[in-house]
C-alpha cells in the first residue's frame, strides 16, 4: 500500500515529459487520477475515445514492475477472444515492459477507441497510481507538437 510519502513522490508523474504542463488543468477536459490494485497475473484496461489529433498522456507509478500496452479496441477484443495469449495483444501500437514507472504520450492517427492495458504478470498484487488525460486538439497547435502519431523515443518510459 502506498503511504503519504509515496503519493507525494509521484507528483512529477503528473507533468508530461514533452510539454511540461500539468496533466490536470484548464486545457484538459478529461482525466483520471487514481490509486488501484491489480491482482496477481491480471490486467486492467483503460478505454479512451480519442479524436484524431487529441493527445493522450498516461503516467503510472507502481509498487512493482508492470507491463503497459497501447492498442486499438479491436486488437484488445481479438486478444481477449483468443484466450489472452502472451502478455498483451499482438497488434499493440506501443508495448513497454517491466518497469514500476511508465510515461506515455500518444496522438492517434484516426478517431476511435484506444486502450491502455496495465498487465501484472507477477504472483503478487500490485498497487498503481494512474494519471491520464486527454488534451483538446488545440493543444497540438498551441505547442507545435508533431503530427506523427507516436511520441519520440524519450517520451516512453520513466521521465
Amino acid at each position: 500500500m502506498f503511504g503519504h510519502e509515496e503519493l507525494l513522490a509521484c507528483e512529477p508523474l503528473c507533468t508530461p515529459c514533452q510539454t511540461g504542463e500539468p496533466l490536470l488543468g484548464p486545457k484538459h477536459h478529461d482525466g483520471i487520477l487514481e490509486v488501484i490494485t491489480i491482482p496477481r497475473r491480471d490486467e486492467l484496461p483503460y478505454v479512451f475515445e480519442l479524436q484524431r489529433g487529441q493527445r493522450l498522456s498516461v503516467s503510472t507509478l507502481a509498487s512493482a514492475n508492470l507491463h503497459l500496452a497501447l492498442c486499438t479496441d479491436s486488437a484488445y477484443d481479438c486478444w481477449i477472444d483468443s484466450g489472452m495469449p502472451g502478455l498483451a495483444p499482438d497488434e499493440c501500437l506501443v508495448k513497454v515492459w517491466d518497469s514500476p514507472k511508465h510515461s506515455l504520450q500518444f496522438v492517434p492517427p484516426a478517431s476511435g477507441a484506444y486502450l491502455v492495458v496495465l498487465v501484472n504478470s507477477s504472483d503478487a498484487t500490485v498497487e498503481v497510481v494512474v494519471a491520464a488525460t486527454v488534451s483538446a486538439e488545440q493543444h497540438r497547435a498551441a505547442t507545435g507538437a508533431s503530427e506523427h502519431p507516436f511520441p519520440p523515443a524519450n517520451a516512453l518510459g520513466p521521465c
